[in-house]
């Protein structure tokens, strides 16, 4: 093998090592019940909804970066616009 592969190998490798641990440290940011809520007021001012997640919140590489929550209600003025 050149070099050059050899190197791109291990680049892989170094990259690959480091994202494993990211995504630890992100999966157990995201279990926090403060995060949870910011995102909940966050998405509640952009949307001018009362937004409320129940549910936890997952985080998924299969596809990409993408994240999951789970029981979700969305309301207007006292009603239930979407779950």
């Amino acid at each position: 093998m050149n070099k050059f592969v050899k190197v791109l190998r291990y680049i892989g490798y170094v990259g690959f090592a480091l994202l494993i641990p990211a995504a630890v440290i992100l999966l157990l940011v995201l279990q926090s019940a403060t995060y949870k809520h910011h995102l909940e007021k966050t998405l509640s001012a952009s949307f001018s909804l009362d937004i409320e997640i129940s549910g936890p919140l997952e985080v998924s590489f299969l596809h990409g970066l993408q994240l999951a929550a789970h029981d979700v209600h969305m309301r207007r003025e006292g009603m239930q616009i979407a779950t």
